[in-house]
């Protein structure tokens, strides 16, 4: 090996750590100068942080395929076909995925919110790109819930618009007239 080739390849694998760790640093600025320049709220700035993390990497990887040697319109021709195939393989996940991105960006659900969910008062503790995690306060439990739920079923929320509601636990035996 040439100390040149030999450059080229820690250049190449230095570039490749940096768009696989370093791509939520530029994400993360764009989404919040957008969110100051526009005034969108904080579930729009995470839904976008996210998808541009998506472009930034997708574009990342065609450009460090690129310049390792790959036909990047052979690439982008596979790409195309498999992402097809996995449409029809995953397309409950994919929903899963598109309906955590409208729900961010949408804020019809947020953390914090007391919301009915098969008939429990839960609590959304996390709103996750593919589920969302509730709490369920009768029995102490979290329950994961696909995204893809919130669109398909009614969902009651108590806090949308009165925040002083909260969840409280409370043990079997106590008498509710001491509370």
């Amino acid at each position: 090996l040439s100390s040149s080739s030999a450059a080229s390849d820690v250049y190449k694998r230095q570039v490749l750590y940096l768009l696989l760790v370093g791509l939520r640093l530029p994400a993360a600025g764009v989404s919040l100068l957008v969110q100051r320049g526009l005034g969108i709220s904080e579930g729009s700035r995470r839904a976008l942080d996210q998808i541009l993390q998506y472009v930034i990497f997708s574009l990342g990887v065609i450009w460090a395929m690129g310049r390792l040697g790959f036909n990047q319109t052979g690439v982008l021709a596979i790409a195309g076909g498999l992402s097809v195939g996995l449409g029809f393989g995953i397309k409950e996940v994919f929903s899963n995925i598109v309906s955590g991105l409208w729900l961010l960006i949408e804020g019809s659900v947020r953390p914090g919110e007391v919301l009915m969910h098969e008939g429990e008062a839960c609590e959304v503790r996390r709103l996750g790109p593919r589920a969302t995690t509730l709490w369920r306060s009768g029995d102490n439990a979290e329950v994961v819930v696909p995204n893809q739920s919130f669109f398909t079923a009614a969902t009651t929320t108590y806090t949308r618009t009165d925040r002083t509601l909260s969840l409280i636990h409370i043990s079997e035996p106590t008498r509710p007239r001491l509370i």
